[in-house]
């Protein structure tokens, strides 16, 4: 017999303001679900719940680096624990069951959750615990092999090819062919999104007539909306940043590696360069060290959105021949030549692709 659920408050979190949008409006559309099932953080400390699920807990906060601590304060007075509590702490003293869900790789900022918040606080040593490794995933077609060498290829651990045998993998070299391949993936597939590290700074957040990024000639914005900006109706022409995309899945993700990310050839080191970083809530006191762990974390959460496939354009000369060594380079055997804008968008011919997925 099947327990019965219909009596339990049972809430879903969600951390990142974007993917709760999105999973809200899911809610909505099946039987049986409402979007009032999906909360944030801070509406846990507005009831007891029997049972809260936990979907990207590496996005819980502690209480740092944040735009705001009133909220954060708040919460903490309302539930009853003091201001060195962390929004996980008040997942476990409002709910009797948590399942986390949690990826120690995908912290992208200080006010991340450690593991160590995770394995000893005072609130799980007075209640039963359990750990579960998942040792497998559905969504990206390269599976584990892809996984591991991507972490491995940006630490500097990697010594042959990135394992690609169900997967599309490519370095473009120009910014000009990158956009129009995205095109191209975007009517063909769908959900194709062009997506980059934190290394340009914001100016279209304040003055909506200026660009953000410009490369090879060619002028882009961030994501003019955090909430479901994937499926937003201009995000095919806009680059979304890490907090517009960390959850998500796309057919194919067009990754822009920037400044922030580069190799040293002295040192034979994949490194980083915090003046070319610019997520102040991200940086602001942190060691070198820190602050590494985080982009390259960013890193690793971007070339691995993508279902399909992974295309980069990498903006350090040194960091892209680096990987040339792992990555094939999207050349004009695979590739078609002269992409020059959207305003070809439709008429884009591709002679050949690699590998097709119908």
């Amino acid at each position: 017999m099947s327990p019965n659920f219909s009596n339990l408050q049972i809430g879903f979190v969600v951390p990142p303001t974007s993917l709760r949008t999105t999973i809200k409006r899911v809610f909505k559309s099946i039987n049986g679900l409402s979007e009032k099932d999906v909360i944030g953080p801070n509406d846990i400390a507005k009831q007891k719940y029997d049972i809260v699920l936990v979907d990207e807990a590496h996005r819980l906060k502690m209480r740092k680096n944040l735009s705001s601590y009133s909220f954060y304060d708040q919460a903490c007075k309302q539930i009853g624990l003091d201001t060195s509590a962390t929004q996980l702490d008040w997942i476990l003293k409002q709910s009797k069951c948590a399942i986390i869900f949690y990826d120690k790789k995908q912290i992208v900022y200080p006010q991340g959750l450690r593991i160590d918040n995770l394995i000893s606080n005072d609130i799980t040593d007075t209640r039963s615990t359990s750990f579960y490794t998942l040792t497998s995933q559905m969504r990206c077609l390269g599976g584990l092999p892809y996984l591991e060498d991507i972490d491995k290829l940006l630490n500097n651990k990697l010594n042959s090819k990135v394992r690609t045998d169900e997967y599309e993998l490519f370095i473009v070299e120009n910014f000009n062919n990158f956009e129009g391949i995205l095109f191209e993936k975007e009517e063909k597939f769908g959900l194709s999104r062009m997506i980059a590290g934190y290394a340009w700074e914001w100016k279209s957040k304040n003055h909506k007539e200026s660009f953000d990024i410009s490369l090879d000639g060619l002028k882009r914005k961030w994501n003019s909306t955090l909430d479901n900006w994937v499926n937003s109706k201009n995000a095919i022409n806009e680059i979304g940043c890490i907090h517009s995309i960390q959850g998500y899945d796309l057919n194919y993700g067009f990754v822009i590696i920037g400044n922030d990310l580069k190799y040293d050839p002295d040192k034979k080191k994949v490194c980083i360069d915090r003046n070319s970083y610019f997520d102040k809530y991200g940086k602001n006191n942190t060691t070198d060290e820190e602050l590494e762990e985080y982009i390259k974390n960013i890193y690793y959460v971007l070339l691995t959105r993508g279902i399909k496939g992974t295309y980069l354009y990498v903006c350090d000369e040194n960091l892209r021949n680096y990987m040339c060594q792992f990555i094939e380079i999207y050349n004009n055997k695979t590739s078609s030549v002269g992409y020059s804008s959207q305003s070809d968008y439709g008429l884009l011919q591709v002679a050949e692709r690699s590998p097709k997925y119908e």
